[in-house]
């Protein structure tokens, strides 16, 4: 009995430590479970990028959601080196469907012309245009086609603001939506001399027609009188 009085202290001393070490062991795993990263590990842009920018690796991150998001990238081997069709807003994942390869829009050239809401066809970033030129009622020609599947950079209002900078693409709701004034194209290099006079100050002359951005078919029309008043160029694909 006596020995067995000496051990108890020790038994109680083991016994203690085996709680505080089962309870220390408990407390870092529930904080290493806390601190694991949840969801789904997506790409995204460090910084707002525009339309027809060519990615960088610098350019990208990565960034944990809670859910899967159709059509988002895992892999920076399917973005780098590609350009952007539309604008990319930073922080949200890049969906494949906004890149395409350099050499699809290598050739394009940037031209900014002066348009009101009427006649931007209610364009925004990204869009997919036919431009026509209208000219006066006592003129021969009424109507020509200056541009075919031009892409919208960017429009900017009265303000000086632009839209471009995020996945929105247009100005706020309310009065600004209708405030724009201009609106810059990437045409191809042919198209370029046939819509310079657009940037001359109090132009009127220049309508666009927002297409489908899938089958590049117009969303609306221009009522023309009489199809001999109409000249188009030929055929071109985006």
């Amino acid at each position: 009995m006596y020995k067995l009085k000496k051990i108890i202290p020790y038994l109680l001393i083991i016994a203690i430590s085996f709680a505080v070490a089962a309870g220390a062991y408990y407390k870092l795993e529930t904080v290493s479970a806390e601190n694991q990263p949840t969801g789904i590990s997506y790409l995204v842009p460090n910084r707002n990028i525009s339309a027809y920018e060519h990615i960088k690796e610098v350019d990208l991150s990565f960034k944990n959601f809670p859910v899967e998001m159709p059509g988002a990238i895992t892999n920076s081997d399917e973005v780098v080196g590609k350009v952007t069709k539309y604008p990319l807003a930073e922080g949200w994942p890049i969906d494949k469907s906004k890149l395409t390869d350099p050499e699809n829009i290598d050739n394009r050239q940037l031209v900014t012309i002066f348009v009101d809401y009427a006649r931007s066809g209610g364009a925004t970033s990204g869009d997919i245009v036919d431009v026509y030129k209208v000219y006066p009622e006592d003129s021969a020609r009424k109507v020509e086609r200056v541009a075919q599947n031009a892409r919208v950079m960017s429009l900017t209002n009265s303000k000086g603001r632009t839209s471009g900078q995020t996945e929105a693409g247009a100005f706020s709701i309310g009065s600004e939506n209708i405030d724009i004034e201009t609106v810059r194209l990437a045409v191809k290099p042919e198209e370029v001399p046939r819509l310079v006079s657009g940037a001359l100050a109090n132009n009127a002359n220049y309508v666009l027609v927002v297409k489908h951005k899938e089958t590049n078919e117009p969303l609306q029309n221009i009522i023309i009188e009489g199809d001999d008043n109409v000249k188009e160029g030929p055929e071109q694909n985006n």
